[in-house]
């Protein structure tokens, strides 16, 4: 009986032990198969002004190109669970870090700007994905 007993904690042990991995395993792969933010945005600054971005997602990674009236520049960034976090570096050497929410579609993000570099400022943007 005691053999038995040994034999039926050990079969489930081993059973939880797997189910918890499976699951972790899961969770991280979750994250990373979801909605991508990679395409085509267009934006609008809280003052009315428009810009347009074009992302690349590689795993939670952002790259990318910034346009709007004027000026172009690249994107750096992440994107972790609905956070979302942008350095827009312009060709004149201006640099503005975005961070906002992503919806879980990722297809509308919102937030706040501040120029870092070249400048002063900050305000609102939100953009959608075409």
């Amino acid at each position: 009986m005691i053999r038995y007993t040994r034999w039926i904690v050990t079969v489930l042990s081993s059973v939880l032990i797997i189910g918890v991995a499976t699951s972790c395993n899961s969770s991280s792969k979750k994250s990373s198969s979801g909605p991508s933010m990679s395409g085509k945005w267009d934006g609008t600054f809280g003052t009315g002004v428009k810009f347009s971005l074009e992302l690349d997602q590689n795993d939670d990674a952002l790259t990318g190109k910034y346009n709007t009236a004027g000026a172009e520049g690249t994107v750096t960034g992440s994107v972790n669970g609905n956070d979302v976090v942008m350095t827009i570096t312009l060709n004149s050497g201006a640099v503005s870090e975005f961070t906002g929410q992503v919806d879980e579609n990722r297809s509308i993000m919102a937030g706040t700007f501040k120029i870092i570099a070249g400048g002063g400022g900050s305000g609102q943007w939100a953009a959608t994905k075409l």
